[in-house]
């Protein structure tokens, strides 16, 4: 144990000015900035509206295959599947608009093997909107767009006259 002389030897604190311990000159002060930042409640931020939401779905083999065929062929940068199951996603939603008797419901298996879309904000408000239309999860109503699109095919128009 440390006796009092070599206490007040250690720690200048504890030292007065004449030399002795003086518990009274020492001072507890807080910071008002402690303080403010306790009471103060937390502000909700608005999200970016240029900020990505990641939208997982369950894929088998085959219709891997085919998302990745269509990623080849939309010339992606470096292939980036999610890209282009993003560009796909997007087209199915704008489609999904015009003809929504083209994506009926489908058999929704989860295989454990996923990819990956990452809509924007907005686009991803859509897909919400739809889930809760369709009543199904978010993930079922990427799936139900994505695959009605790859397989049953784009729906293309042809502007003029008839021939």
């Amino acid at each position: 144990m440390i006796s009092e002389k070599e206490r007040d030897n250690l720690n200048i604190i504890f030292q007065s000015e004449a030399g002795s311990v003086s518990k009274t000159s020492i001072q507890m002060t807080t910071t008002p900035t402690a303080t403010t930042r306790e009471a103060s409640p937390k502000k909700d931020r608005k999200e970016r509206s240029d900020k990505l939401k990641d939208i997982k779905f369950p894929v088998t083999p085959r219709q891997r295959e085919e998302l990745r065929r269509r990623a080849l062929a939309l010339k992606v940068a470096a292939r980036n599947e999610t890209i282009s199951n993003t560009k796909i996603l997007i087209a199915a939603l704008n489609q999904h608009r015009l003809f929504p008797e083209q994506y009926p419901e489908l058999v929704y298996e989860d295989t454990k093997q996923y990819m990956h879309a990452e809509p924007t904000l907005a686009v991803y408000d859509q897909i919400v909107e739809l889930s809760m239309q369709w009543n199904v999860s978010i993930r079922k109503a990427a799936h139900r767009l994505i695959m009605n699109y790859i397989f049953r095919g784009e729906v293309l128009f042809r502007g003029g006259g008839e021939s």
